[in-house]
C-alpha cells in the first residue's frame, strides 16, 4: 500500500539558486524579459462593492491598463527599469522589462460596470467594482392574512 506524506520543506539554498539561475537565462537576449506574468491580487468586498488590489511596484500610469469587457477585469500593462554603473574601469548596463496581465471572471450583471474605479498609488491598484442594485440582497416583507 502506497501512502502520501505531506512536508512543508523549504527549498534548500542550492535549489532557490538553480532556480534564479533558470529564471534568469528563461528572460531573453541582453537581460530583457519577454515573459508576462500575473501579479497577485486581493479581494475583498462589504455589502457595497468589491475592491480588487495588485501590488504593481514600479508600473507607471500610462503603462497600465485596466478594463471590463466580455465578463472579464482585466489588468495588463508593462513596467522597464535600467541601471547603469561605471565603476574602476568596469562599465555594466541593466535593463529589465517586463510585462504583466491577470484576468478575473465577473458576473456584469452584479456589477455597476459603467461605474468602476481605478485608483494607482504608490505601486497598488485598487479597482473598486460597486455591485449593482438590482444584485443586492433585498428584504420582503410577509404578510399574514
Amino acid at each position: 500500500m502506497n501512502s502520501l506524506t505531506r512536508t512543508n520543506r523549504v527549498p534548500s539554498l542550492f535549489e532557490s539558486f538553480f532556480q534564479d539561475v533558470d529564471r534568469a537565462l528563461t528572460n531573453g537576449a541582453n537581460g530583457k524579459s519577454a515573459a508576462t506574468h500575473s501579479p497577485a491580487v486581493e479581494i475583498t468586498g462589504s455589502e457595497d462593492a468589491y475592491k480588487v488590489r495588485a501590488l504593481l511596484p514600479g508600473v507607471a500610469k500610462e503603462d497600465l491598463n485596466v478594463k471590463v469587457e466580455n465578463g472579464y477585469l482585466t489588468i495588463s500593462g508593462k513596467s522597464s527599469w535600467s541601471k547603469a554603473e561605471n565603476e574602476k574601469d568596469v562599465y555594466s548596463e541593466i535593463h529589465r522589462y517586463q510585462e504583466f496581465q491577470r484576468s478575473l471572471r465577473l458576473d456584469e450583471r452584479s456589477f455597476a460596470v459603467e461605474q468602476v474605479q481605478a485608483k494607482l498609488d504608490n505601486g497598488v491598484l485598487e479597482v473598486t467594482l460597486p455591485i449593482a442594485e438590482a444584485a443586492k440582497p433585498k428584504n420582503i416583507s410577509v404578510q399574514i392574512d
